[in-house]
């Protein structure tokens, strides 16, 4: 998991120089992190053989992920209008590209937290999407400025709410 959370940070870094003078709400960070681990498990399933496991991830949480892309996809708008969505969709490419070169560089490792994380993803079927990333201690919310509103108008994320998310980078032993 250390390394699961490190290579979760490594990437969330690579999106920090689309957006940094723009504030993220809870749910747009919670939508950025969802997009880091639906890249991490794709590359995953295609190069640790985990075509399988990873279709049981999009099946069980398909609605909250294509909200959390809607929702991120509306933060790089608003980051930038005009190329938002030109900047989402290299962010993705990015990310997906990063973890590529990481199963290729530290395959067994890689693949050993895919693999852990898949198990936790079908232990936590029926959860909310947010609450699953937040037992994986993922973390990115330092990253980014945080919006000063974040009461009661704070967003959704697959209709309900994110909540805070406070996770440490790495876990505490």
């Amino acid at each position: 998991m250390k390394l699961c959370a490190s290579l979760l940070a490594m990437c969330a870094m690579t999106s920090q120089a689309f957006a940094s003078a723009v504030c993220t709400k809870a749910s747009e960070a919670t939508a950025l992190k969802a997009e880091t681990l639906q890249q991490q498990l794709m590359v995953a399933a295609l190069t640790c053989d985990a075509a399988e496991p990873y279709n049981r991830f999009v099946l069980a949480w398909r609605g909250a992920l294509v909200d959390s892309d809607r929702t991120a996809e509306g933060y790089f708008q608003r980051v930038n209008a005009s190329t938002g969505f030109s900047d989402y969709q290299t962010y993705k490419t990015k990310l997906a590209n990063d973890f590529s070169l990481d199963s290729m560089h530290n395959s067994d490792s890689f693949c050993s937290t895919a693999r852990t994380i898949f198990a936790a993803a079908d232990s936590e079927r029926g959860a909310r999407l947010g609450d699953f990333i937040a037992s994986l201690n993922m973390s990115g919310d330092e990253l980014y400025a945080q919006c000063e509103d974040r009461g009661a108008s704070e967003e959704m994320v697959a209709g309900r709410s994110s909540g805070p998310l406070h996770r440490s980078l790495h876990r505490r032993e």
